[in-house]
């Protein structure tokens, strides 16, 4: 059966693969994406402006159906148990909140994802998402918008 591909922006912040077994697989471009800023309920990632929460991987960003910490339940990181390679780290950014935000949901679903993470606020998430992602390293962030600046 051949794998669907689908480009998620024509800006090219990356190709993922679905393939048969519910797996996906990123085609890692040689260009690392960053996130550039942060503004109230947005994020400027590679040049693109995107709004609400997002995903973001080494090379590609996707926006995240989570509008809220006590919204981060099992199933909201179903995207990232889906990756092959699995990331080494994943980062969760809580917009404002930092770790107090933390439901004991939001804990369970982070720990069902079987990924070492770490949990802050946005901005200290989004900052070391682009020192890790720099240095190569298969690091993802969960971030949540600020809604103050």
């Amino acid at each position: 059966m051949r794998a669907s591909t689908r480009r998620l922006c024509s800006a090219g912040l990356g190709v993922i693969r679905a393939r048969t077994g519910g797996a996906v697989t990123h085609t890692a471009s040689r260009e690392r994406v960053i996130i550039e800023k942060y503004g109230r309920n947005s994020f400027e990632i590679s040049g693109v402006d995107l709004r609400g929460a997002v995903l973001v991987f080494p090379s590609f960003a996707l926006l995240w159906n989570v509008r809220t910490a006590a919204e981060i339940v099992p199933g909201a990181f179903v995207a990232l148990t889906t990756l092959n390679p699995r990331p080494d780290l994943l980062l969760l950014g809580l917009g404002d909140q930092g770790t107090a935000a933390l439901p004991r949901q939001a804990l369970h679903a982070l720990q069902l994802t079987g990924i070492p993470f770490e949990v802050s606020d946005t901005p200290s998430s989004l900052n070391t998402f682009n020192v890790l992602n720099a240095e190569s390293r298969l690091v993802c962030a969960a971030l949540l918008p600020v809604q103050t600046l």
